[in-house]
């Protein structure tokens, strides 16, 4: 095993940054629940999180 740090990983950090923007603000909103529809900001988060989570997702599987 090698001590080199990893190079960063562009997608998978705004992959993190969209989970966590997505957390925030679910934690914070009183219309968003996962029993009820998000309000529109909730939307464009869940939208943008689920775009990086498929695209890392898809690279991972690709590369095995």
């Amino acid at each position: 095993m090698s001590d080199t740090p990893r190079p960063r990983d562009a997608l998978y950090d705004r992959y993190m940054k969209a989970a966590a923007a997505r957390r925030a603000h679910s934690a914070t909103c009183t219309q968003c629940s996962p029993d009820a529809p998000r309000c529109e900001d909730g939307q464009h988060l869940e939208a943008e999180f689920k775009r990086f989570q498929d695209a890392y997702l898809a690279r991972l599987r690709k590369q095995r």
